[in-house]
This record gives C-alpha cells, structure tokens and sequence, in this order.
C-alpha cells in the first residue's frame, strides 16, 4: 500500500512524482503522470521504510527529502542520485522519522523533520545537517509536523513563521521558526495510557495570518477492541487559544492537509482517517473529510 506521495515540477518542464510502498520497501518515480515507474535506490535506501516524501523548492534544495525508519535521504531528480542526508541526527530511533514539513513552492521556510524520540530537527540546506530545534523529552511513532505554508523567513516573529508540533499527545506552537516553543494548554498531558489521546494530524492553512485557523486530530484507542482506533477532528480559529469538536469517527484521521485558493477563490481543508475504504462496512465507512469554511464545519 502507498505511504507517501510528493510532486515536483522540474524546470525541465518534467513533472515527477515519487511514491513510497510497504511492498519491498521500495521507493518509486515516474514522470509521465503515473504510467509507468522505476525504482528509486542507492546509498542504503533499499534497506528503509520511507512514511514521509516532500519536494523542497527552496534554490539550496531542488531535491526530494524522504524521511524512513532509518533517517532521512535526498533524492535529486536531475542527477537520478540518492544520498544519505542524517549527518546531526542522533543514532537508531533518533533518526526514525514520522513526519516532515516544507514550506509551499516559492516560499523560504525550513525544512522540518521529527523523530520517534520526539526531537524536532531543522536542516542546514547548504552544510546538509540537522540541528535540533525542539527536545520534548517524549516518545511517539506518530509524532505530527506543520508550517504555515508562506512561511517568511525574512519577516518579523508572528503567525508568518508559525510552525506547530505534536508529540506524545501534546500540542507545541512556535512565531518565531522555532526559537521558542510554548505548550498550548488545550493539549498539554502527555498520552500514556490506551484511552489518553495522540495527536495523529495537523494543518495550518494559507490565510493562518488572517484566519487564526488551526486543525488539529486526536485518536484514542477503543477500548472494546484494541485493533481499533477512535478519532476526533479539532478546530481553532484563534491561533490555538481555544479548540472546538468538529468531527468524531470510528477512525483516526491521519492526515489534515489544507490547499491554496482554487480558480474559484474556494479553499479547503482535506482530512483523511486511517480505515479508507472499510472494507467491512463500505455503506457507513468514513473516508476523507473536506471543508470549505476554514474547518468550522
């Protein structure tokens, strides 16, 4: 099954898209829109799962980043080589990443990574290391990422340089690119328990500056059966001083993503639960959430 999927358009006038799937491990390209593809390798690729593929456009990047269980590797589309991209990352799960962010084409925000150890890393485009941003002290194999999209680096500390992180259950939010953190008191205990909820997703949208909106998606366990998970879709539009239920399901969602305006001036929310489709119960399954009025509904 697929796990992650990114898309760059070259200046080549190609467009590429990476896949990553469970099967063999393997890492897939294909630039005729999916038609055909081919097998991404080299410097030890093979040998990891990758959850997380981005297309970074900054000019010091122009290259894929995949993040796996094993760190994080660089894929250039025009050279077709692959290089190993873990150098100031710790050793074993330090390097498991479970979530990567970029900012949108254009824009000159960081590249963020986090780790199953709960380290938020920031990359060096130019030295290809890894500093650490945010130690959290806490473990989670679904440790959640997001940038405001028109992210400034330029600018002044403000929602223009917001970044959000989620792990162990516990929501952190920086203004200033991730100098300082404060823990938002909504989500501020720390999972331990099957029935204390995780933090599975996070969105900030293209008008964040504006809206204040913030989705955030939680899951606990169900507890009548534990191969089972329970989840909730949340909704601020103050920059995360205060959070509203939108959305409860028999699923975690797994993925929020927000998109720019489209040619009819609408902009979405895109949110995404873990059991699509449901197989067992296709009439009644959720599958993917969309909003259009900022997540409110």
């Amino acid at each position: 099954n697929v796990h992650a999927v990114a898309t760059a358009d070259l200046s080549s006038g190609i467009r590429q898209t990476l896949m990553s799937t469970r099967s063999h491990g393997r890492i897939l390209r294909s630039e005729d829109n999916g038609m055909s593809w081919h097998a991404v390798r080299g410097d030890g690729l093979e040998r990891a799962r990758a959850d997380r593929i981005v297309w970074d456009s900054h000019p010091d990047g122009q290259r894929f980043l995949i993040g796996t269980n094993r760190g994080v590797w660089a894929y250039d589309p025009v050279t077709n080589t692959t290089t190993e991209l873990n150098d100031g990352m710790g050793p074993g799960t330090y390097r498991y990443v479970t979530d990567m962010e970029v900012p949108a084409v254009g824009f000159d925000g960081p590249v963020l990574a986090v780790s199953v150890k709960g380290q938020v890393y920031s990359l060096d485009r130019v030295a290809n290391t890894w500093s650490v941003l945010l130690d959290t002290g806490n473990s989670d194999d679904r440790g959640q990422l997001a940038m405001y999209p028109h992210f400034n680096a330029a600018g002044s500390a403000g929602p223009e340089q917001a970044i959000a992180a989620a792990v162990g259950g516990v929501l952190y939010q920086s203004e200033d690119a991730g100098v300082t953190w404060s823990v938002n008191p909504e989500f501020d205990s720390v999972a331990v328990l099957p029935s204390d909820p995780l933090i599975t997703a996070l969105s900030i949208p293209y008008d964040y500056p504006v809206s204040g909106d913030l989705m955030v998606a939680t899951a606990v366990e169900n507890l009548a059966n534990f191969s089972l998970d329970e989840g909730t879709l949340w909704h601020s539009s103050d920059f995360g001083a205060t959070f509203a239920t939108v959305v409860q399901t028999d699923s975690s969602f797994r993925r929020i993503e927000a998109t720019p305006q489209g040619p009819s001036g609408a902009a979405w929310f895109l949110a995404a639960v873990l059991a699509h489709p449901d197989f067992k119960d296709l009439p009644n399954s959720d599958g993917i959430f969309r909003s259009s009025d900022g997540g409110a509904t």
